[in-house]
């Protein structure tokens, strides 16, 4: 029969033995995560500080030109081009009842094709806004909260500018406030709020669960439902409000508008015969055009409504939070590639603009199986 001061030597030995493969293990490892971490910046400091090919791709997509390499920068030193994010993060098109895939998406499969550096590689891609911005409709109530990025609710530190769009037997009507909670007297269809921080800026929207949702890709608008030139208005909607301009050919009708100057020297057309057609999903693609040039649409345009009694269709313009009545739009999803990253990724991150907005950029990276 073995003594008690046996059993002790052995579990010593065992706990010695278990820390020194513990160690051997984890000095392995190190050098795996540390190059991960440097593949995972390579990346990063590429699809940021690049534009890819063609460097205009986001509108070139929708020409049915071929992406041959990829970036995301829009030639401004830390701004992305939020058409070519916007190519990324919106799958699909329509409202909460029905939704069609957007077939100008850019699959992470297709990323990959496009990367011959990523073979056997995973990643994510996701794009943080740098505020959680969150908006609550009850009724003819809107309020607005606004969270840092550790969830802490700053709302009273808070400027906010708030786009309301609302609905009567009178017509469309845009309204902009200053305040966090706001009261109007009609139904809330469209709601865009942002918020401003120190030196931060972030945006989020909130829509109606039957209106129909696109998006902007450049000077370019993706709708799910074709728009008749004799039967509906376009209105550009800017972030300061301060100007308002129409886009408009064929019969126009006014909304009631509440801001402090209308800029009707300054004309925007629309092409309302479909820029491309795709049949099959119903979508139509129609080209925004400043009067006579060749332009796209500013960044200080928050969305694009499209209306004539109703509101017909709302097109976001920024990758950020669709809230509903209850949750979220999934047509725009802001993680971009896998699910969920493995416990073993490779990390990189940084602050980047998107048009006025700005957005934490990270980036996960794992090895994959062959």
């Amino acid at each position: 029969m073995k003594e008690p001061i046996e059993y002790s030597l052995t579990a010593i030995i065992i706990v010695l033995l278990f820390i020194a493969s513990s160690s051997i293990l984890a000095s392995m490892v190190a050098p795996i995560d540390y190059k991960l971490d440097l593949e995972a910046m390579s990346l990063l400091d590429k699809i940021t500080l690049t534009a890819g090919q063609p460097e205009n791709w986001g509108e070139a997509i929708i020409n049915g030109n071929e992406l041959e390499d990829f970036g995301l920068s829009s030639n401004l030193p830390g701004h992305l081009d939020k058409g070519k994010v916007n190519a990324l993060t919106f799958r699909a098109l329509g409202s909460f009842y029905n939704t069609t895939n957007n077939p100008f998406y850019m699959s992470p499969e297709d990323f990959l094709l496009n990367w011959i550096s990523l073979q056997y590689r995973g990643f994510i891609i996701d794009f943080i806004p740098a505020l959680n911005i969150s908006i609550t409709v009850t009724n003819n109530n809107v309020e607005i909260k606004t969270y840092n990025n550790k969830g802490k609710n700053i709302t009273p530190l808070v400027d906010v500018n708030v786009i309301v769009v609302t609905e009567s037997v009178a017509g469309v009507n845009v309204s902009l406030f200053s305040q966090p909670v706001i009261t109007v007297n009609d139904e809330v269809k469209v709601v865009a709020a942002i918020a401003y921080y120190n030196s931060t800026c972030s945006i989020s929207y909130w829509v109606d669960e039957d209106v129909n949702c696109g998006f902007a890709i450049d000077r370019f608008i993706i709708s799910c439902i074709e728009l008749n030139a004799n039967e509906v208005n376009l209105l550009q909607v800017f972030r300061n409000y301060t100007v308002i301009e129409y886009t408009f050919k064929g019969k126009r009708t006014n909304p009631t508008i509440e801001t402090n100057n209308t800029d009707e020297g300054f004309k925007w057309e629309v092409n309302f015969s479909p820029f491309q057609v795709d049949e099959d999903n119903s979508i139509y693609v129609y080209e925004v055009l400043l009067e006579n040039s060749f332009g796209g649409i500013d960044d200080e345009v928050v969305f694009l409504l499209a209306y004539n009694e109703s509101v017909i269709s709302v097109f976001f313009t920024y990758p950020a939070p669709i809230h509903l009545p209850n949750g979220y739009l999934n047509i725009i999803n802001l993680r971009y590639g896998g699910l969920t990253p493995p416990t073993m990724s490779g990390v990189a991150s940084k602050f980047v603009f998107i048009g006025f907005a700005n957005y934490l950029i990270k980036l996960y990276m794992w090895r994959a199986s062959r």
